[in-house]
């Protein structure tokens, strides 16, 4: 899909795509308080956690921020395309903004193949828990790998949400995260089939 900038591990393929929207929690653990990894925090006015590789419920960065952006990629026509932008508009301009809380997005296509899953747990100073999962071709996210990240640049999510198509600002979500990162939780992968 294009957008914003390429992830770092070379997954997108550049292609245009449609998509269905749907809204929907997703229930996952938070694993930014489990692990080896894991500190105790204080938090700051900002919301920025002292420890940095976690965000505990009742902090301000584990508040959701927008609805789950749920995207599926397919040859069907869109059900709701009013409600994927406005839930997309809501997630990029709390990027954009800057703002402390979560975003959650999911991504789905081929029939189940690509079911990929994340959410930014954002401290409100350019920095956020990355946490993404979910099943790639054969390979299935056991655990979900976390990591902590420096955002793209607010400039980035305002050209984010001047692009017209649904696919493109979806990608931007997708890859909010800058290259920067450090590991808080390496996640394990069971590609066996």
């Amino acid at each position: 899909m294009p957008g914003c900038s390429e992830k770092s591990d070379g997954e997108t393929d550049g292609s245009e795509t449609t998509g269905t929207a749907t809204t929907a929690t997703q229930p996952t653990e938070d694993a930014t308080t489990t692990g080896s990894a894991a500190t105790t925090a204080s938090e700051s006015e900002t919301g920025a956690s002292v420890g940095r590789c976690e965000c505990g419920e009742g902090d301000p960065c584990a508040a959701p921020l927008c609805e789950t952006v749920v995207y599926v990629d397919s040859d069907e026509p869109e059900e709701d395309e009013g409600e994927l932008a406005a839930n997309l508009r809501c997630a990029l301009e709390a990027l954009r903004d800057r703002k402390v809380g979560t975003l959650r997005w999911s991504y789905q296509t081929g029939d189940g193949q690509i079911d990929e899953h994340g959410h930014y747990q954002m401290f409100g100073d350019g920095t956020a828990l990355y946490t993404h999962g979910g099943v790639i071709d054969l390979c299935e996210w056991v655990v979900d790998r976390v990591t902590l990240v420096t955002m793209q640049s607010p400039a980035v999510f305002s050209e984010c949400l001047a692009m017209p198509a649904p696919g493109d600002q979806f990608s931007c979500l997708q890859l909010a995260p800058g290259p920067d990162e450090e590991s808080c939780i390496e996640g394990e992968k069971d590609c066996g089939g």
